[in-house]
């Protein structure tokens, strides 16, 4: 399956947290599919993530389905920061 096959690409190239390497961080948008298994693999990790919309939540929210919002919200109440970062143009 696709999304398996994401989040295990994503597991992969991610570093794991270590003493030695110095502090870690992780930014990304929270859309549905590869930004969610990034986010989740993250979190999973301990690392801290920021999320950045181009929306307020609420506004966000409207191009999920249910279950992709769950997801979505889920990884977002966990987020160290969430921004809202306009797009220009």
């Amino acid at each position: 399956d696709r999304p398996g096959l994401i989040a295990s690409a994503i597991e992969q190239i991610l570093p794991r947290p270590d003493r030695e390497q110095g502090p870690l961080a992780a930014v990304s948008s929270a859309a549905a599919g590869a930004d969610t298994l990034f986010a989740e693999a993250v979190l999973a990790r301990g690392l801290p993530w920021t999320a950045l919309l181009p929306f307020p939540e609420a506004e966000f929210s409207r191009d999920f389905t249910e279950p992709e919002w769950s997801r979505a919200s889920a990884a977002l109440a966990r987020a160290t920061r969430v921004s809202i970062e306009p797009q220009e143009g």
